[in-house]
């Protein structure tokens, strides 16, 4: 759904990190942060809690995409009916 990009210091050291974006479905609600990567926390929120909880305008805006496609694809009853794995 986009991409993101910040540097943070850790350790000493300059962190530069690239997220990511995807729109998918999970089998779980399991969610466990990755340490390494320096994540805190993880977990699944309705869309109004992640947009709260996201600190930048960009992240905002590719929530804000994600879930005009989510809401189509349900519309359109094509959520779930396919598998990319």
């Amino acid at each position: 759904m986009g991409k993101s990009r910040y540097t943070f210091s850790a350790s000493e050291d300059t962190v530069e990190k690239h997220v990511y974006w995807y729109l998918m479905m999970a089998d779980s609600y399991y969610s466990k942060p990755q340490r390494e990567e320096y994540f805190v926390d993880s977990g699944y929120y309705k869309f109004h809690e992640a947009y709260h909880l996201l600190k930048f305008p960009n992240e905002k805006q590719i929530l804000e995409k994600a879930y005009d496609e989510y809401l189509y694809l349900k519309k359109s009853n094509l959520w779930g009916t396919h598998k990319y794995y």
